[in-house]
């Protein structure tokens, strides 16, 4: 079914008669009526959205929820082969003047990163000798008016052999709130660690349910070096 983008309702007693192609038999405010596919609403539960204009494929466009069957058959043939749309945890329907319309939400909008201050002049990450092992300090500061819940690494590190791979660990064990800061501690085993992707997880909602978000699109790149002696033992 071809989904018709321009919005009107056609007030005509559809009980009982077949709507034309791109129209489906509803009831608004009690009158029978032929809704058209992105057109009418009364109010903001009737409206939701789905990628399928495939000139924009990044863009929710928003449809009237009975046709998001419609809409989703749609997006899947759109061709999105090299295509990479930034995240957006959740898109928020609105109807407005009797047009749904879809306000979406990214993630750098919802989950920006925290602030990584220097743990030793000129750096924001080191490491300390600990045996064969390296022990990273960061200093991490939540700048943003919303918890971050955690902060997902991904290390360059170097083998005692000469090669290199990737490790990942979770640096946060307790959320920490707004303008608060914790100096954070992450051991390496028998490895030197040479670099290091940052990621935030916040808490957002959408519709009344809470999910941790990680912000894959934006990610803190910092260069891992030795430590000096002024670290100490923070």
């Amino acid at each position: 079914m071809r989904l018709v983008f321009l919005a009107f309702l056609l007030l005509v007693a559809c009980s009982g008669v077949r709507c034309p192609e791109g129209y489906v038999a509803a009831r608004v405010e009690g009158v029978p009526a032929c809704v058209g596919a992105a057109s009418y609403c009364t109010q903001d539960e009737q409206c939701t959205s789905a990628q399928f204009d495939c000139a924009r494929p990044c863009v929710p466009v928003a449809v009237n929820s009975l046709f998001a069957l419609d809409a989703k058959d749609a997006a899947a043939r759109c061709n999105r082969e090299g295509i990479r749309c930034k995240q957006v945890p959740y898109v928020e329907h609105v109807c407005a003047k009797s047009q749904c319309v879809a306000i979406p939400h990214t993630a750098d909008e919802l989950v920006p990163l925290p602030v990584f201050e220097e743990v030793e002049e000129g750096k924001q990450a080191c490491y300390a000798v600990s045996g064969g092992d390296a022990l990273v300090r960061l200093h991490v500061l939540n700048a943003a008016s919303l918890n971050l819940n955690q902060v997902e690494a991904l290390f360059n590190v170097s083998l005692k052999n000469g090669s290199s791979v990737m490790v990942s660990a979770n640096l946060l064990n307790e959320s920490i709130r707004p303008n608060e800061s914790r100096r954070v501690e992450q051991k390496i085993i028998n490895a030197t660690p040479r670099e290091v992707y940052l990621f935030a997880v916040r808490p957002v909602a959408a519709k009344g349910i809470t999910l941790g978000v990680r912000n894959a699109d934006t990610v803190a790149h910092l260069n891992v070096t030795e430590c000096g002696n002024s670290v100490g033992n923070a």
